[in-house]
């Protein structure tokens, strides 16, 4: 199944509204569409800050910000430690342990991974099946 069949499946929607800036990314302004989306899914929201290269023509639907999500969440949630994930996970994506950028993001994707699994609840293991 795809994202956009799993969020027509359960009915997930977003609200998505332009932003000047990503906070989460140093330069977001300059080179890139910054939008603060809300996922809407049963009574539950969930918002994030999601933002698209140039390239991008169109605005985020719910599928094109929950498959990142659920990416996102899939290099964290079965990591044990802080310190040996957070080392090992800048190995797998090639970032730099010794930068606090990096720390910042790796603590924004748990954040986001907890927020995710709480928003979609038991269909969370299926949208972990989706693919692209």
């Amino acid at each position: 199944m795809t994202f956009t069949e799993f969020c027509q499946k359960h009915d997930i929607t977003a609200t998505v509204k332009r932003t000047p800036k990503n906070p989460h990314m140093q330069d977001s302004e300059k080179d890139m569409f910054n939008y603060l989306v809300t996922l809407h899914f049963s009574d539950k929201k969930m918002t994030v800050h999601f933002s698209t290269g140039k390239g991008w023509k169109s605005q985020p639907v719910a599928s094109d910000v929950l498959s990142c999500l659920v990416f996102d969440a899939q290099t964290v949630e079965s990591r044990e430690s802080f310190e040996e994930s957070f080392e090992e996970w800048c190995h797998e994506l090639g970032y730099d342990p010794d930068s606090r950028k990096a720390e910042a993001t790796y603590n924004t994707i748990k954040r986001q991974t907890v927020e995710l699994i709480i928003f979609l609840g038991a269909t969370y293991a299926e949208a972990r099946e989706c693919e692209e």
